[in-house]
């Protein structure tokens, strides 16, 4: 359905950016088949979820850790979030490290501070946030490692603060949601 959406898309695209293995293993035949450059970023991969695997965790089916090493080897750049990121797809996925770019992830602080568009959006209308009180959003899959739980800790630095957790469970991870609820 991607493929044939891209392949219809009437304005041409300079470059495919391919954000996860899954989106990348979408996203290459459209860049073969349309003769574009591609770009993909993991955000995680594999190898470093398997060899940090904790009690009572699954590890990363071999389709996943495959799929990531072909990417790696048939992209024209990778965008690596990290030094230790650049480090595992050079040292255990098999990347070229020429075709490796470290770009970290950032926020716009021009954009999101205090009394900008960002912050008086109907998000705060609709959940009764006054300006003056602080709102604190975050968005991902809701999952011990994205630490969702230091979010909610920090709410008792932030007198009136509201946190908006948007996101769902990663299967599995459903026990993490109560908990989050219950803290």
């Amino acid at each position: 359905r991607f493929e044939r959406f891209a392949l219809a898309a009437p304005e041409p695209y300079d470059v495919i950016h391919a954000h996860y293995w899954l989106s990348g293993l979408a996203a290459l035949p459209v860049s073969l088949a349309l003769g574009m450059p591609i770009v993909q970023t993991f955000h995680t991969l594999a190898e470093e979820k398997n060899r940090r695997l904790g009690d009572g965790d699954r590890p990363e089916p071999e389709r996943r850790l495959l799929t990531e090493r072909y990417l790696a080897n048939e992209v024209d750049a990778i965008a690596a979030v990290s030094r230790a990121e650049v480090d595992v797809l050079c040292d255990r996925v098999g990347a070229a490290a020429e075709r490796i770019w470290l770009v970290p992830p950032a926020v716009d602080t021009m954009l999101f501070q205090p009394g900008t568009i960002a912050s008086r959006t109907d998000l705060r209308a609709r959940l009764g946030v006054r300006l003056e009180d602080g709102l604190v959003v975050c968005v991902g899959r809701v999952q011990p490692l994205k630490g969702q739980d230091l979010a909610v800790r920090m709410l008792q630095h932030l007198p009136g603060a509201v946190l908006v957790l948007a996101g769902d469970a990663t299967p599995g991870e459903e026990r993490y949601l109560e908990a989050l609820h219950d803290l």
